[in-house]
């Protein structure tokens, strides 16, 4: 019941109410810890800038969400500081990350078309190519959905 609130509140918190549009590629993977934060922030920032798109990072706003809905139901936050952040264009591609649900050091990332399938693609093989150059990333089937890694827990 847990994974199933967290899963909505990340999906509302990053992808707005005015739409629901499932990811067309998913993957995840390990950051070294908290050094790495600002790696993954000015990375998405580049390919926001490159790709004319914006950037958002609602991290600390949704911390505090999740702080309270976790009050609210009588559950147990996460332990570790929560990540998201995403870059989108109006009716168009997205790549959404965060850690919602997962190990300390895993980070999820979901990639969306809009009604530009051609541009989300270029977005999302630009995205791994500069992603894999300083991580490890692991494509997540989108029957299975992203779950923890205990080889991120570290």
């Amino acid at each position: 019941m847990r994974h199933f609130f967290m899963v909505l509140i990340a999906a509302v918190t990053i992808g707005g109410c005015d739409r629901t549009e499932y990811p067309f590629l998913q993957m995840d993977f390990c950051i070294a810890g908290e050094e790495d934060r600002p790696i993954l922030r000015s990375t998405l920032e580049a390919l926001a800038r490159d790709h004319r798109m914006e950037f958002g990072d609602r991290s600390a706003e949704a911390e505090v969400e999740l702080r309270s809905q976790d009050a609210a139901l009588n559950y147990h936050s996460q332990s570790y500081p929560l990540l998201m952040m995403r870059i989108y264009a109006a009716d168009g591609p997205s790549l959404s990350v965060n850690n919602v649900g997962l190990s300390a050091n895993q980070v999820g990332m979901g990639f969306t078309a809009g009604k530009d399938r051609q541009k989300a693609q270029a977005l999302a093989e630009d995205a791994i190519k500069r992603f894999s150059g300083k991580w490890k990333l692991r494509k997540v089937s989108s029957d299975h959905g992203i779950t923890p890694r205990s080889d991120c827990a570290k």
